[in-house]
């Protein structure tokens, strides 16, 4: 117990410390989004990909900054996944969910603020065609992506 409260009091004492260990947790989560991504991908090589994420070297090196890119490629694994699973399946919840992580990385980077317009145009067309929807309700699904976005 000694262990944990001289860890807990080192943490408090220098915020860096733990902004540094929460970025070490995010890209470890994001090589376990690697890892899912390349499974979907391709059966059996999400292995793989995980180990590469794991082991490159910019993530490492990055990890230990206090920068924005952990949270950044996160939030961005997060919306691939996202986007990949909207694909797959036509769920309103998914919309939601893509509007607010969206949201959610161009507040870390603006840079993203321009793609949720190129993907609605996408978004339209796999919902009438792979989806095989009305076009009123590929439409109102972009609608309701791009406002939870603004949100």
């Amino acid at each position: 117990m000694g262990i944990v409260n001289n860890i807990c009091s080192y943490l408090s004492d220098n915020g860096f410390c733990l902004v540094i260990m929460i970025q070490i947790i995010l890209d470890a989560i994001s090589c376990v989004l690697v890892y899912f991504l390349g499974e979907m991908a391709w059966n059996g090589s999400g292995l793989l990909c995980g180990i590469f994420a794991a082991f490159n070297l910019t993530m490492i090196t990055y990890s230990h900054f206090i920068l924005n890119d952990s949270l950044f490629l996160f939030f961005n694994l997060l919306l691939i996944l996202g986007v990949v699973q909207f694909i797959n399946r036509n769920e309103w919840h998914l919309v939601w969910i893509l509007g607010l992580g969206f949201g959610a990385a161009a507040m870390v980077r603006p840079v993203v603020m321009y793609l949720p317009f190129f993907l609605a145009l996408f978004f339209v067309v796999i919902i009438l065609r792979v989806h095989k929807q009305t076009f009123t309700k590929g439409v109102s699904q972009v609608l309701l992506f791009v406002a939870v976005f603004f949100l």
